[in-house]
């Protein structure tokens, strides 16, 4: 039986759509290979969708950035989410319509660690500076007594989920005394003690650096705005950098959802559970 994947137009926020479908035509992985073999050779119809119920109704799943309404209204069996957090699904809702939902947790351990580690390295070598000055034209020289190494300084990465444990193994690899904060303070590799929330003052005490791999909970929202407004005040300061929401952007972000999808495509078709199911 041909599959056939929905590619939603709200993915055009990241990457242009036919970037995804290109990567769930491909044949880059064993699980891909699998897949192919057991739908006797057929390659899956893959196609930018909008919120037609009609159109939706006739897929196997939809990969999607953003909750559409539509989902809901037709027989669409399943909803990929492009990223881990899927706090703009309603999960009730899903729950009552029968539609499975999965995400791409899991995917950009390597990708935000080395984004988050490049920052530490930033500050602590003060190499921001010189491209604020470069801008100017600015040769400027550096106070020494204000530049150090990273070996050897404390970190605190609170949240110690796949994000979490992608910046401990390069923070850890650096010389860096990592410790965290996770819910249950079991032992995690790399990080010398692990503080429960409650303790989360304790654990942050001494700190060069702190780094928040949380989830988007009623517990832990109320950061920064996005996009920060233009008269934040955070714009004017040498210590920050501001970056967009892009700690995870990566070129090969589409091929890590398709190996996802592919796996539970052929999941589906065993009767396992999917992975990285969430309703």
């Amino acid at each position: 039986m041909t599959r056939r994947i929905g590619i939603h137009e709200s993915v055009g926020e990241l990457f242009p759509p036919e970037r995804f479908e290109r990567a769930f035509e491909s044949d880059g992985t064993a699980t891909g290979a699998d897949e192919r073999e057991r739908t006797d050779g057929e390659k899956p119809i893959v196609e930018t969708v909008g919120g037609d119920p009609e159109v939706l109704s006739a897929l196997d799943v939809c990969v999607t950035l953003a909750y559409d309404e539509s989902f809901l209204d037709g027989d669409l069996p399943w909803v990929h989410s492009v990223q881990a957090g899927v706090d703009r699904f309603p999960f009730a809702a899903f729950r009552e319509r029968g539609v499975a939902l999965t995400s791409s947790e899991g995917i950009h351990g390597d990708v935000v660690g080395e984004t988050v580690l490049g920052y530490l390295l930033a500050f602590a070598r003060g190499l921001h500076r010189y491209r604020d000055a470069q801008g100017e034209s600015d040769w400027i020289d550096p106070d020494w007594s204000e530049l150090g190494t990273l070996r050897g300084e404390r970190v605190c990465v609170i949240g110690l989920g796949t994000l979490g444990q992608g910046v401990v193994r390069r923070a850890d690899a650096f010389g860096m005394e990592v410790v965290g904060v996770k819910r249950t303070p079991t032992p995690v590799d790399g990080v010398k003690r692990v503080h429960t929330p409650a303790n989360l003052e304790v654990a942050i005490e001494g700190s060069k650096f702190v780094v928040l791999c949380v989830p988007l909970t009623d517990e832990t929202r109320g950061f920064e705005t996005e996009p920060l407004p233009e008269e934040s005040p955070l714009w004017e300061r040498e210590e920050v950098i501001v970056t967009p929401h892009v700690a995870a952007a990566y070129r090969g972000y589409a091929d890590r959802v398709a190996a996802i999808v592919r796996e539970n495509l052929g999941r589906r078709e065993r009767d396992e559970s999917l992975a990285n199911r969430v309703v």
